[in-house]
């Protein structure tokens, strides 16, 4: 009997799932009303298919959960009301969600919750309490309709369906992502909980050199509504000679640790430079970082800019003023940790995405980059003005000495009585 009821909870929980599915697509239909499609028709085939399969899956999140509980407690009056349960409390955030992109463009997390007014709150329970009801009538029709036979046979068929639609949209994303196919990329950002495959070190495999079988719709198409940068055009006539600029970065160096006994060199340095102190970083990791030095805009921006393969202003203007490019940067330039290759450092030909060293380790990376960076130095043209570009990464890695002062150490030392953790 028991078998026999868990069968039936089974069949019932995955019927559930896949009208809850449906359910949250048609809540979720006011993401659709955002996207503009910037591409041929090719692009709405890779919504539609990534709308379904991603629902589907959000859906089967619900049904996950109730598993234990049907293999544990196989009791209709339990599972059937946690399903329900479960259900509206899914299709009630879904539409606040929905409300919270409409009005902002992001969706909701911890942050953004933590930031709602009480009246959101209490709109949330009003949602919560008719999503109850909604759901309570589904799971007792899916209940009824679940003794028929011929319900397991289409249900394996729609099963298999809904299957194919994660994974061809994730196989679809990855392929676009590789070739910067914006109409297909610029779709994530729509959709709460969306990740689809981005693993950096395989898309880098899949892509072709920079400035080779682009995929990207025509600069300047821009849908309007998406990105507008810059908001007006930036007037700036050099005089000349045109000056040459060289920007070195060094991921993880602290300003409080420019002192002569944590780095003497760059203390010596720094003491005959202009020092810019009322600078502030848009993050203290590296992607903001890097963000908020070329654009200088909020790092919330980020996937904006990197969905339009949109580079800052100033670097558009250092192409069209001739300058020369050295652009050298030890970490992986596609990498998670930087995005650099889809923002700052977008559209440039022949990108190096990473540096090849035959050293070892990280600081091995930076001596490469350094001799690499003298090579092009004296193969370049004297008379024309360059840019430098130098991204250091072998300092994230480092562990300070024990004799270190606490407040420049990086890391936490559990092992030594004496370990501290420094304010960021």
């Amino acid at each position: 009997m028991a078998v026999s009821a868990r069968r039936r909870l089974l069949r019932w929980g995955s019927w559930f799932a896949i009208v809850n599915g449906a359910l949250m697509a048609v809540v979720g239909l006011r993401y659709l009303w955002y996207y503009f499609a910037l591409g041929p028709s090719f692009a709405w085939i890779y919504v539609i298919i990534a709308y379904v399969g991603h629902f589907s899956a959000l859906a089967c999140l619900v049904f996950l959960l109730m598993v234990p509980v049907i293999a544990l407690i196989p009791r209709p009056r339990l599972v059937l009301p946690l399903g329900v349960f479960l259900a509206s409390a899914g299709v009630s955030l879904l539409l606040l969600d929905t409300l919270v992109f409409a009005e902002n463009r992001y969706h909701l997390g911890v942050l953004t919750a933590s930031l709602l007014a009480p009246e959101t709150w209490a709109f949330l329970a009003l949602y919560f309490l008719v999503g109850l009801a909604i759901e309570a009538m589904l799971a007792g029709w899916v209940w009824k309709r679940t003794v028929a036979p011929a319900w397991p046979r289409r249900g394996r068929t729609l099963v298999l369906g809904l299957a194919a639609c994660f994974l061809a949209s994730h196989l679809i994303h990855m392929i676009a992502h590789a070739y910067f196919y914006v109409p297909v990329t610029s779709f994530t950002r729509y959709l709460p909980l969306y990740f689809p495959f981005q693993e950096p070190r395989t898309l880098a495999k899949l892509r072709a050199p920079r400035g080779q079988h682009r995929l990207v719709p025509a600069r300047g198409r821009l849908a309007e509504g998406e990105l507008h940068y810059p908001l007006a055009p930036l007037r700036c006539e050099p005089h000349p000679p045109l000056l040459n600029v060289l920007l070195v970065v060094i991921d993880g160096m602290r300003a409080d640790a420019l002192t002569s006994m944590a780095a003497p060199r760059l203390t010596a340095f720094a003491s005959g430079a202009v020092q810019f102190d009322q600078h502030f970083s848009g993050g203290n990791v590296s992607r903001p970082g890097m963000f908020s030095l070329f654009y200088g805009l909020p790092a919330t921006y980020w996937h904006a800019f990197a969905n339009f393969d949109q580079p800052p202003v100033l670097m558009d203007l250092f192409r069209q003023h001739g300058y020369q490019l050295g652009v050298f940067a030890s970490a992986p330039v596609y990498s998670k940790v930087v995005g650099l290759d889809r923002t700052a450092l977008a559209r440039i030909p022949n990108l190096r995405r990473e540096t090849v060293s035959p050293y070892p380790g990280r600081s091995g990376k930076d001596r490469t980059l350094t001799e690499e960076w003298f090579a092009w130095f004296g193969g370049r043209d004297p008379s024309r003005a360059f840019f430098g570009f130098l991204y250091y990464d072998a300092a994230v890695g480092i562990e300070p000495p024990r004799t270190t002062p606490c407040r420049f150490r990086f890391h936490r030392e559990p092992r030594n009585r004496g370990a501290c953790t420094p304010s960021i």
